[in-house]
């Protein structure tokens, strides 16, 4: 039986314990009072009713998604056919237990990344690689294949080869990129936005990456000029849940387009009478891929 496809980005907190300064989200600080919150069970009903339902794929995030204390609580109580949709992205400074066995079934476990180098990953996310690398290193000793998450933009883009190698050095084989969008706080940043010049040498050192690791590259529709190969990600419907319960379409939008909030017991008819077609400058819509 055929089923929409619907891209669905949760956010269960608000706030985080680092400032990026690239964060589209525009993350609180850690002594935000949160007032409103989606439960545990309401966030377990919007992942099984949408999966029920849609070709759905959820991205889970905050703020920093661990600094919920209640969300293991969440992927423990998911069947592994829910948990197979799930991508959970993590800036990996929040201690927790490393064998949840939910990990191993999750579609993508990312921790995020600025390059290889301490200098460029305190000047964009104020840390050192240490905390990250350190239980990206935990994961896999404990047989779960973390996804290293990288923002492409000025300070890295030439520099993509070496950031692979320096990664694929310590085991790790999976790879996803995404293009810094000046919104959000990074909108005070358009020193970090790439130029047609910059890209036209990241696309060249994209097509010559080493094909022996799983990466993906995910760029807005004005840059499909540079590639000759791309899959097409465009017109895919979105979803946009915020912690508390805001419901808009646009990941890059969020709080600017809400069209409902939730309500258990009219959730699913309003999303499904609700055109989600979506495609904006912002939104991933070419994917290069070697997976």
């Amino acid at each position: 039986m055929y089923k929409q496809k619907l891209n669905v980005h949760l956010y269960v907190t608000p706030i985080c314990n680092l400032q990026c300064i690239h964060c589209y989200y525009e993350a609180k600080n850690t002594k935000f009072k949160i007032e409103d919150t989606l439960s545990i069970k309401d966030m377990k009903y919007i992942i099984e009713v949408l999966i029920d339902n849609y070709d759905a794929y959820f991205d889970i995030e905050g703020g920093e998604i661990f600094l919920r204390e209640d969300i293991h609580s969440l992927f423990n109580s998911l069947d592994k056919k829910y948990l197979n949709r799930l991508t959970i992205t993590t800036n990996g400074t929040i201690d927790f237990d490393i064998n949840q066995e939910y990990l191993k079934y999750l579609d993508e476990f990312r921790i995020s990344f600025e390059g290889n180098t301490n200098k460029i990953q305190k000047q964009i996310r104020g840390i050192t690689l240490e905390k990250p690398l350190n239980l990206a290193k935990k994961l896999l000793k404990n047989k779960i294949m973390p996804t290293i998450r990288i923002t492409i933009h000025k300070q890295n883009f030439n520099k993509i080869s070496d950031i692979i190698d320096f990664y694929s050095s310590y085991g790790f084989k999976k790879f996803s990129f995404y293009e810094f969008i000046s919104i959000g706080r990074g909108k005070n940043y358009n020193e970090l936005s790439l130029n047609d010049n910059d890209f036209y040498l990241l696309a060249n050192e994209i097509k010559n990456l080493n094909n022996n690791i799983d990466y993906k590259f995910s760029f807005p529709k004005h840059r499909v000029k540079f590639f000759k190969n791309y899959i097409n990600i465009a017109g895919v419907s979105s979803l946009t849940i915020d912690y508390n319960g805001n419901i808009g379409i646009c990941p890059w939008k969020i709080g600017q387009d809400i069209f409902a909030k939730f309500d258990k017991d009219n959730f699913l008819s309003i999303i499904s009478n609700k055109n989600l077609i979506h495609n904006c400058d912002y939104c991933s819509a070419i994917r290069i891929t070697n997976a």
